[in-house]
């Protein structure tokens, strides 16, 4: 679509012609006056006489109304001696950030990525759950290398008997080691790892990060899943 120029006289002049010509506006001119109340006839008669008539640029704004949607407000100008609001207290309140999409996110987490505070925040964030994955993968590894002394000792014993580990034996062995390591996921690392996702999503949220709030639920965790992915992308690589 395009627009009329304001600062264009020819322009200017052109629209209010063709406005003129439109069937909207001998609409506008036919449309009978509003009737006071007879209770304010006379104030309205008092006030009719103080007040200029209206002409055609009161119509013209009238009809300007009704073929263009309303446009947004623009950003409110400050007389001096004044200030702005400050940043801080005009963001939208937590609650109105969770339910955004990840399209509406966007801005929000732009303008977040551009205070250095933030992204170093996001640097520790990261640096401790790497920190809590390599703990995690260690634990695992000492579950792995007391499993392999295990098997070790047993053949040693074997060769000892002149006897070699049983399938039996070697089953047993195995089945033990499974249902350790099963016991160690379910009693330390999905603990582990859902306090810290929580930690992360009560974190965020205080800092006013989009869609962030304590939830399990997996479509608010996909739409966490996305702005977290964004937000690496935007605060660079790890270190």
């Amino acid at each position: 679509m395009n627009f009329t120029n304001i600062n264009d006289p020819s322009g200017v002049a052109a629209l209010l012609e063709s406005l003129r010509s439109s069937q909207a506006w001998a609409d506008l001119q036919n449309k009978p006056a509003p009737q006071a109340p007879a209770s304010a006839a006379t104030e309205s008669s008092d006030i009719a006489d103080s007040q200029p008539a209206a002409g055609p640029s009161t119509s013209v704004a009238s009809l300007l109304s009704q073929l263009h949607p309303p446009q947004p407000a623009s950003a409110p100008i400050t007389s001096p001696g004044t200030s702005a609001i400050p940043e801080r207290l005009s963001r939208p309140r937590r609650e109105d950030l969770r339910g955004l999409s990840f399209q509406q996110s966007l801005p929000h987490v732009v303008t977040l990525s551009e205070d250095p505070t933030f992204t170093t925040a996001i640097a520790k964030m990261r640096e401790d759950q790497n920190d809590l994955e390599k703990r995690l993968w260690s634990e695992r590894q000492q579950l792995c290398q007391a499993q392999e002394e295990k098997v070790k000792v047993a053949t040693t014993k074997a060769k000892m008997l002149g006897t070699g580990i049983s399938q039996r034996e070697a089953m047993t062995m195995t089945e033990s080691f499974h249902k350790e390591l099963q016991k160690f996921d379910k009693e330390r690392v999905i603990p582990a790892w859902d306090g810290l996702v929580m930690q992360q999503q009560i974190e965020l949220e205080r800092m006013c990060v989009p869609t962030f709030f304590a939830t399990n639920a997996s479509s608010d965790l996909e739409r966490q899943k996305r702005v977290i992915q964004l937000l690496e992308g935007i605060t660079g690589p790890e270190q």
